[in-house]
């Protein structure tokens, strides 16, 4: 409740300034549009998703007509909309966006800007819960690649896709490696950032979650640590296993 009055008040308060700058500068301006934009981030961090989505949508198509599909504050609103898709599940349209996005970004920028590898992170992400967990898999290992060359092994955003490569690995039964990332992960994390920081906890967690959840098909001595770990209620929901 207290969240929601605070996005509540975010969103009036957003509402009137747009209001007034719209008057004054038109629809399309860039500030116009930027007021815009906060507003699309308020409601789709409240829940309003679909409201998101159609904000965002009228939000690129007035950059796309102003500004042009490169250019950066574009490319902002597109991947806006491309994770507002993700939160509504539309994994698929979620998926299309950030290639479109990552075709750009390669040839405008580089392969191994900073920029481009989140966004090829989050296409690895959108891979996942299309249950295309082996293309995630290689795109989350190409990452890290580039990742530990220019960050470092110890770098947070490498352990968030080195995390992220478990996720594929668990998604297609590979326990072995799966499990072996982790003694990986956790090592470094509890060293950087100590041993009861909240996302070594969740790390461990996911491992335990990971671990129990297959565990018949564990060998003896992943049983054994998976017994060794902090007891986990719910699977997370990032491990994700295809109907059949």
């Amino acid at each position: 409740m207290k969240d929601q009055g605070k996005y509540l008040a975010a969103q009036k308060e957003n509402r009137e300034v747009l209001a007034i700058v719209q008057s004054r500068v038109g629809p399309e301006h860039p500030r116009t549009l930027q007021i815009r934009s906060h507003l699309a981030e308020n409601l789709r961090a409240a829940g309003r998703i679909a409201e998101a989505e159609e904000e965002n949508r009228a939000i690129l198509a007035a950059r796309e007509r102003t500004l042009g599909a490169e250019h950066p504050a574009t490319l902002v609103s597109r991947h806006n909309l491309a994770a507002t898709l993700r939160d509504r599940g539309k994994y698929a349209d979620a998926g299309k966006e950030f290639r479109a996005i990552l075709a750009i970004q390669t040839r405008v920028l580089a392969a191994d800007d900073l920029d481009t590898v989140k966004t090829r992170r989050n296409l690895g992400g959108a891979l996942v819960m299309q249950y295309k967990a082996a293309q995630a898999e290689a795109e989350f290992r190409a990452i890290l690649v580039i990742q530990e060359r220019l960050l470092g092994a110890k770098h947070p955003y490498t352990l968030d896709s080195r995390s992220s490569l478990i996720t594929a690995l668990s998604s297609q039964y590979k326990f072995t490696e799966a499990e072996a990332e982790y003694q990986k992960v956790l090592p470094i994390q509890e060293r950087v950032l100590g041993p009861e920081h909240p996302t070594v906890l969740n790390t461990r967690r996911n491992l335990a979650a990971t671990l129990r959840f297959y565990g018949i098909n564990m060998p003896g001595p992943s049983r054994s640590f998976a017994r060794s770990l902090p007891p986990s209620s719910t699977l997370s929901a990032r491990i994700t296993r295809k109907p059949r």
